[in-house]
């Protein structure tokens, strides 16, 4: 018996090489990724695998065949995944670019715990900075000229600071307690303090200003509909104003007592996003310019279209 069980033992031996050595290593083809804002959905093609680890090039991991992923922040990821199945095991890579949103290229995202500061640009583009009326075309008819506040003897208002956090919390920071500020704003309230040289033609001054202890924005991308001076250049008194509709356009709101840009009447609390990249935005802000009506002293008759650009 103790010789027949010994006899057995080479030929077992061999039985399990034999199948060890049938057993197919598991192949693995392109890495598939569905990309949709910053969650990412991944699968892969696989033969004779058993289990999977996915390296999302961020940190974090998974073992789903076919994980779905949330990134934190926009950038370039390498992203890989190794099979493993009975015969060994085997990877593929892939890359994915993130690209940043609009509420991240404006507050600089979830890591950027300071916040992302925006100041007032001292370039000017034909066509993209001057004025124009309220509608939705924001066709650029009045221009202007670079370093436009040095010009208007109001240079020093460009160190007026603008803080977004991705958690909706609004900082401003105009430093010598001065706000650029609308004229008839400014008038009104007995808070213009200079109004420049005899080049200001732009109806905008300096005005004291305290920023209130607390103050949040709201990025909104529905329909904006706002009331407004139909002919800002005219005499009429009354004026005619009515309902614009902007449409197609990202637009964002500030709370009360706070703004952004120009100082004014609680109806310019908002201004529209004509276009942003982490290294600029160029938007369109509400501006009540009106004198003839005191009426609509405090509706917007203009749209003031400026480029902000990062703090350095």
């Amino acid at each position: 018996m103790k010789k027949r069980f010994c006899k057995l033992i080479p030929a077992f031996t061999m039985l399990v090489l034999l199948f060890t050595s049938c057993a197919k290593e598991p192949t693995v083809s392109v890495i598939e990724a569905t990309i949709d804002g910053y969650s990412v959905t991944f699968s892969v093609v696989v033969t004779d695998a058993d289990t999977y680890l996915w390296d999302f090039g961020d940190g974090s991991t998974s073992t789903e065949a076919a994980p779905v992923h949330a990134y934190v922040s926009s950038g370039d990821y390498t992203v890989s995944v190794t099979v493993t199945g009975k015969g060994g095991e085997a990877t593929a890579t892939k890359a994915i670019n993130i690209l940043p949103s609009v509420t991240e290229m404006l507050s600089g995202g979830t890591t950027a715990t300071n916040g992302k500061t925006w100041v007032l640009s001292t370039g000017y583009v034909a066509g993209v900075n001057g004025g124009s009326v309220v509608d939705n075309a924001m066709f650029v008819m009045l221009p202007t000229v670079e370093n436009v506040l040095t010009v208007i003897g109001l240079g020093y208002e460009y160190d007026n600071e603008y803080t977004f956090y991705a958690d909706g919390k609004y900082v401003v920071d105009v430093k010598n307690e001065l706000a650029v500020t609308a004229g008839i704003y400014g008038m009104v309230n007995g808070t213009t303090k200079d109004v420049g040289n005899e080049y200001n033609t732009l109806g905008i001054y300096a005005g004291s200003y305290v920023a209130p202890a607390s103050a949040t924005w709201t990025l909104h991308e529905e329909d904006l509909v706002v009331k407004a001076v139909v002919n800002p250049v005219g005499t009429d008194v009354p004026v005619l104003t009515e309902d614009r509709t902007i449409t197609g356009r990202k637009w964002v709101e500030i709370s009360s007592d706070a703004f952004f840009g120009i100082l004014d009447f609680p109806s310019t609390r908002k201004f529209i996003i004509k276009e942003i990249t982490p290294e600029k935005m160029e938007v369109a802000l509400f501006v009540c310019g009106y004198f003839p009506d005191q009426t609509a002293w405090n509706v917007p008759s203009y749209f003031y279209h400026l480029t902000y650009v990062p703090k350095n």
